[in-house]
């Protein structure tokens, strides 16, 4: 199954059991998913995010895989499609662009 499906199931549930007038009709009892085939060759599956705690490396294997942008980038690089961004605990975050192979 699919974890976020799981993560909302368990937050509804979590929701629920402290809801003192807790009914059917609560909105927490739903949750809304999409489904599609997988077979769709035009498919692509992103994760909606990633948090990562602090590992010393980062830096260098994002160095390795991506170009970073500044934040004032974002506008325009938008315009190419969607783009992975960093957050940072600051309140800093950067743009990340997927490096040419060639």
């Amino acid at each position: 199954m699919d974890h976020r499906y799981e993560t909302a199931w368990d937050y509804s549930q979590e929701i629920k059991e402290k809801d003192e007038n807790y009914s059917q009709g609560k909105e927490y009892n739903y949750v809304l998913i999409y489904l599609c085939s997988m077979e769709d060759l035009g498919i692509s599956i992103w994760p909606a995010h990633r948090v990562i705690e602090s590992p010393a490396d980062l830096k260098s294997k994002i160095e390795k895989y991506f170009d970073e942008h500044p934040s004032e980038d974002f506008r325009r690089l938008s315009k190419k499609g969607i783009q992975p961004m960093m957050i940072f605990k600051d309140g800093r975050y950067r743009i990340l662009t997927i490096k040419s192979v060639s």
